[in-house]
């Protein structure tokens, strides 16, 4: 709620250069281990999948990386004229902060 009002001041302050605005959680720990644990069980279930349909199963992980990031959005400012010296203070849309983990498994094949 804070926010329109903050970058109304900065602008009345003088300030013209906006490099932008990232939002994210306190602390994401929890979160990036959810998305991390979801991202190996999709990896191994799709590897499950293409071992099959190659008569293979699935043996041993030989290797496994991941990146984590946050994707958080940019917040979106709305667009207004100054009709008067009367406005209302800029409207900046809500939205998400989204984590994503991506993991990269090598697999060993096994008959």
């Amino acid at each position: 709620d804070a926010l329109g009002p903050t970058l109304d001041a900065l602008v009345e302050a003088g300030g013209n250069t906006f490099a932008g605005l990232r939002f994210a959680l306190d602390d994401d720990t929890g979160v990036l281990d959810q998305a991390r644990e979801q991202a190996v069980k999709a990896a191994m279930a799709r590897a499950d999948l293409l071992a099959s349909a190659a008569g293979y199963r699935v043996g041993r992980i030989v290797t496994m990386n991941e990146n984590s990031y946050n994707q958080g959005p940019q917040p979106l400012m709305a667009m207004a004229r100054a009709e008067s010296a009367d406005f209302a203070a800029t409207p900046v849309a809500a939205g998400e902060v989204g984590y994503t983990a991506a993991v990269n498994v090598t697999v060993e094949l096994v008959r």
